[in-house]
């Protein structure tokens, strides 16, 4: 452990952290599920290694926003993906915005301090749906 967390202060300081990543983007890859899961896996360790010390730790996973490279991409791609979530793939029926992914900051705050080890997707509720299944078994007409 750092020597900051052994201090036997009275006065320690409360430590949030919060790792950002992005899987929603490449949802096909192997490497991005498997990158996903890992950071999981890590962050519930690091949140149970840390929360004797005040320290929480949890995980914020954005989908397609207009905050992602989705503005480098072609035209055709971003009407396709447009397509797609106004279609009902992502419940919400909208891409995110930054601020939309920004708000989640509130996990750094004092008034989340007992939320530790979680993983939160800010997609609108894509990462619910299952491609597997036709649309139509799973949103409700």
């Amino acid at each position: 452990m750092p020597r900051f967390l052994k201090s036997s202060s009275k006065a320690h300081h409360v430590t949030r952290v919060l790792t950002l990543f992005d899987t929603q983007g490449r949802a096909f890859s192997i490497g991005a599920r498997t990158t996903a899961k890992f950071m999981d896996s890590i962050s519930r360790y690091f949140a149970v290694a840390l929360g004797r010390h005040g320290v929480t730790v949890n995980t914020v996973s954005p989908g397609m926003s207009d905050a992602c490279v989705m503005g480098q991409t072609s035209q055709e791609f971003q009407d396709a993906v447009k397509g797609r979530v106004e279609s009902g793939w992502t419940p919400m029926r909208r891409r995110g915005t930054a601020g939309d992914i920004a708000d989640v900051a509130l996990l750094c705050s004092d008034e989340a301090r007992f939320v530790t080890g979680h993983g939160i997707s800010v997609d609108g509720g894509s990462s619910l749906m299952n491609p597997d299944f036709p649309l139509a078994l799973q949103v409700p007409g």
